[in-house]
């Protein structure tokens, strides 16, 4: 039986919607772009920490958000700052 901590896991082997952007430049044979290194997220609830960390680990990671929304102490150990 699939709990709900399931299928949030999907992410680690797909990227979210919100990083494809990023991520997709960065798949190609050559890296011409300059690596991601600050990520501001505006509405960092559902555990948006540790997918986009997960993803672009080299990033410093600040989430901005009116409440807690389903985060965990895991998700703001991988925050530099929460606002």
């Amino acid at each position: 039986m699939r709990t709900a901590t399931d299928s949030w896991r999907l992410w680690r082997h797909v990227p979210p919607f919100k990083l494809r952007y990023f991520i997709g430049s960065r798949n190609a044979s050559i890296h011409r772009d300059p690596p991601i290194q600050r990520v501001l997220d505006a509405g960092c609830g559902n555990h948006s920490a540790i997918m986009t960390k997960c993803w672009l680990p080299q990033a410093s990671y600040v989430g901005l958000d009116n409440s807690d929304y389903n985060n965990t102490p895991d998700d703001y150990a991988m925050m530099e700052r929460f606002a």
